[in-house]
């Protein structure tokens, strides 16, 4: 046991065996005073702190770390929970936006549709009709499978044109 005591700084051959004789280990070193340790064992009490202060570093560095809990503990598990919870709720939150801002899409489509279909049938008068008096005025002599397909060909809808014929033939 001197052997162990005497790799303390300061504790030479005599100081570890006064150190043995009051009956210090290592280990019994780590939970002593300083003060106690000078007086039972007659050392000085500068060279008593650094002895119990190598002794708790000494103890430390041998302890072996402590194996991880392989069972969950109950903190770990309210953490996960914790976490779970704040993760659910970002969703929720992220999940109205998206429906509002879906809702505000589909809001803007219905006005759009709804304008342009205002505008097709302001429009579709004026198209009809000059789509007749084009097919009167440069396209008399052609069939209507054959006017139907050239205007098809340039964009026209179908509705337009069948309405254009029926207007310039009649």
């Amino acid at each position: 046991m001197t052997k162990t005591l005497t790799s303390i700084p300061g504790v030479g051959a005599t100081r570890a065996k006064k150190l043995s004789d009051a009956g210090y280990t290592l280990k019994k070193l780590q939970k002593s005073s300083p003060e106690t340790v000078a007086k039972k064992s007659g050392i000085p009490e500068s060279v008593a702190k650094k002895a119990v202060a190598h002794a708790q570093s000494q103890t430390k560095k041998a302890t072996p770390p402590p194996k991880p809990n392989t069972s969950p503990s109950n903190k770990s598990v309210e953490d996960r929970l914790h976490i779970l919870e704040q993760a659910v709720t970002e969703l929720t939150k992220t999940m109205q936006a998206s429906e509002s801002r879906f809702k505000r899409f589909q809001q803007d489509f219905y006005e759009v549709q709804h304008q342009l279909d205002y505008l097709s049938w302001d429009a579709l008068p004026r198209v009809v009709h000059e789509l007749a008096w084009y097919i009167k005025t440069h396209l008399a002599s052609w069939s209507d499978e054959k006017i139907f397909d050239w205007l098809k060909d340039h964009g026209h809808e179908d509705r337009h044109i069948k309405h254009a014929l029926s207007i310039a033939r009649a």
